[in-house]
């Protein structure tokens, strides 16, 4: 049982009811217009047919006449004529109070070709009646589930909201250092709420650390929902080609590192002269650490032909993430409609638990990854994986071509089942990476890759 938002207006007030799915599509079977309106269409065309074969039947006909005098004319009859004395004369009435004459007459007719026409005419319209009352009454059933789902999806994005936040505050323990989430989910595509983990982890002084690769710059920013550091692959859609390997931290200089938890910024620093981080740089502590100690120690620092790819790449990066978005809800509303298709995981659809999530921190788009399952299971994703042509498979994502995988049969192969079910990999998964190519051709290579299974 859900709250399903179906509106009556009494007194000018909107009253909210309660049904199941069974009751939803009762209501709305028994009080849709266009279904009423085809239920009398079927009477009219019942009506039609049976005038139309009275016709052809024998045809009776029946009539009686009736009179009724009041008062009887009445004749003078001479007495002589009948032995009485002459010259006198007696009343006489003649004739019948009431009377009565009826008759019949049965016609049958033996041939009409227009009678013929017309019957045939009066079941074809009663045919065409029924049909259409069957079809209303689809799409009355489908547009009342359809309405359901959605009304369970945006009940269900809701609790998703509330859990996905309400999971990092049961998580905190005492030791915890740091809030870690993706802005986008990769293989499960979930969007959490920033500004909700935001607030947890400002009330535990500790710092909000966001993975927002898959996302872009260009799609979201997560500082502006309170994240306190942002990273970033570079290799996938900011370079755009999968040609270099990289990753990029930005500090919002935002979090007060002077709680106690992080001696690593408070206490003198045996590596850097004794510097306290904190205490000479505030905020930019983080930062500051990680570029004077970690880029020295570690050495990772992109070559010059890598920083050249990678600048290249983020002078295209807003265009290319809108066609990413775009071609991805394209594919992702295609693939529902697919008979092979069995499911379809994309945050820009309606029918996507995280829909509402998405537009709130995903306006300008929700990127180019789209997870679907396959009727066939394992064996039927893996071979759609292997077949495609256009869609090169391959691990990585964000590239502007199209890349394919099947995560249970390859990246995710050493996890048992339950163990991927756990990182959001079942065995029907397929994982797209929607590139900037002709939407056309990426159809019809699934389609085609479809076909072998």
């Amino acid at each position: 049982m859900i709250l399903f938002l179906l509106t009556k207006t009494a007194f000018g007030q909107d009253n909210l009811i309660s049904l199941s799915i069974d009751e939803a599509v009762e209501y709305g079977i028994k009080n849709n217009r266009s279904l009423i309106n085809a239920e009398r269409e079927i009477l009219m065309a019942y009506n039609e047919k049976w005038k139309t074969i009275a016709t052809g039947l024998p045809q009776v006909t029946a009539n009686l006449d009736y009179s009724n005098y009041i008062e009887l004319p009445t004749s003078l009859i001479p007495l002589e004529k009948f032995g009485g004395p002459p010259g006198e004369y007696s009343e006489v009435q003649f004739g019948l109070e009431q009377t009565a004459v009826g008759s019949m007459r049965m016609e049958q007719q033996i041939f009409d070709g227009s009678w013929i026409v017309g019957l045939q005419a009066t079941k074809v319209y009663l045919e065409t009646s029924k049909n259409f009352y069957e079809k209303t009454l689809l799409e009355v059933k489908e547009g009342v589930i359809k309405l359901y789902s959605l009304v369970a999806i945006l009940k269900e994005g809701v609790s998703l909201l509330e859990n996905n936040v309400e999971n990092f505050k049961n998580a905190l323990k005492p030791n915890t250092k740091v809030f870690f989430a993706e802005s986008l989910g990769n293989p499960k595509l979930d969007v959490i709420d920033l500004e909700g983990i935001s607030k947890h982890a400002k009330d535990a002084k500790v710092p909000f650390i966001v993975d927002n690769t898959i996302a872009s710059p260009s799609l979201l920013n997560p500082i502006e929902y309170g994240a306190n550091i942002v990273i970033h692959s570079l290799t996938k859609y900011i370079t755009g080609n999968g040609t270099t390997l990289g990753g990029i931290i930005i500090d919002a200089g935002t979090f007060d590192y002077s709680s106690g938890k992080f001696p690593e910024f408070t206490e003198p620093s045996p590596s850097y002269h004794g510097l306290k981080y904190h205490e000479a740089l505030g905020p930019l502590a983080f930062i500051a650490k990680t570029r004077v100690e970690g880029l020295r120690d570690l050495g990772s620092a992109p070559s010059p032909l890598n920083s050249f790819q990678v600048i290249q790449g983020l002078e295209t990066l807003e265009v290319r993430m809108q066609k990413h978005s775009e071609n991805a809800l394209n594919i992702a509303k295609w693939l529902e409609e697919q008979s092979e298709v069995s499911w379809v995981n994309y945050p820009g659809l309606k029918s996507s638990k995280y829909n509402q999530l998405a537009k709130k921190y995903l306006k300008k788009g929700s990127s180019g990854i789209v997870t679907f399952g396959l009727k066939k299971g394992f064996e039927g994703a893996k071979k759609v994986a292997e077949s495609t042509k256009i869609f090169a498979l391959l691990a990585n994502i964000g590239d502007t071509k199209s890349l394919i995988i099947h995560p249970s049969s390859t990246t995710h192969s050493q996890l048992n089942v339950d163990e991927q079910k756990s990182t959001g990999v079942t065995p029907d998964l397929v994982r797209i990476s929607v590139g900037i190519e002709n939407l056309d051709d990426l159809k019809e290579d699934l389609k085609q890759s479809f076909a072998k299974i």
